[in-house]
């Protein structure tokens, strides 16, 4: 607003109108500045259409990042209750419809397991929760209970690197499935078998498509560059 007004002020003085009056006729073009300003305005023309069509361009690029990863977002949600909605739907019960004491039991386990991934996998792909993967950070979350003083020895020990540390959980979510099913606390037929892997394999791959919608996208810098080539 300040470069707007000292711009209004020097056309003003030196188009010799007066600043404190609105002159609605439009000063003579024959004034050096006025054609020089004519001859800026054609050139701004042509780089105002072509630069509103690469924000215009970008913007869309930006919006159909956002919709892609909300929409995987959303699905790594619907596996993962999928997947404890067949656990829970398949594990054995006593006689009047209620959970075992095992089946309590290990649906607990996989519950905290499936936070556990939750909140590694979202801290491994935003800057704002990133802190939780470091050794404080983890050590943290063990005393608050979203983990065991022995998952925590695990995660610290793992020689992966700090943004891979959600697959520990997600491993342990399927290997402590198939003990209940060796146990007998989990039906072990092939439907439920069947099923519960190909919901595994539906939630990892549901996650791994966030990674990579963020690492193929467009970098911002390229298009402020493309931008400033423009007005250029």
């Amino acid at each position: 607003m300040v470069g707007c007004a000292v711009f209004i002020v020097y056309a003003k003085l030196s188009t010799d109108q007066s600043i404190y009056t609105l002159e609605l006729l439009p000063p003579d073009k024959d004034l050096p500045f006025i054609r020089n300003l004519s001859e800026i305005k054609v050139i701004w023309e042509l780089q105002k259409t072509l630069t509103t069509f690469v924000l215009t361009f970008f913007v869309n690029r930006c919006f159909n990042l956002w919709d892609s990863v909300y929409r995987s977002a959303r699905e790594v949600q619907g596996k993962i209750s999928g997947f404890n909605l067949l656990l829970a739907t398949n594990v054995v019960r006593n006689q009047d419809g209620t959970h075992t004491t095992e089946s309590e039991q290990f649906l607990e386990e996989v519950g905290q397991c499936t936070r556990l991934f939750h909140i590694l996998f979202w801290a491994s792909k935003t800057k704002r929760f990133s802190s939780l993967m470091s050794d404080e950070g983890l050590k943290r979350m063990e005393s608050r209970g979203l983990m065991s003083s022995n998952q925590l020895k695990i995660l610290l020990t793992m020689d992966i690197p700090n943004e891979q540390l959600h697959s520990a959980p997600l491993e342990w979510m399927m290997i402590r499935t198939n003990q209940a099913m060796d146990e007998n606390v989990l039906l072990a037929d092939n439907a439920t078998k069947s099923a519960l892997l190909r919901e595994f394999m539906s939630l990892r791959n549901a996650y791994a498509n966030i990674g990579n919608l963020i690492e193929g996208r467009m970098p911002l810098a390229y298009g402020k560059i493309i931008v400033l080539y423009l007005q250029v």
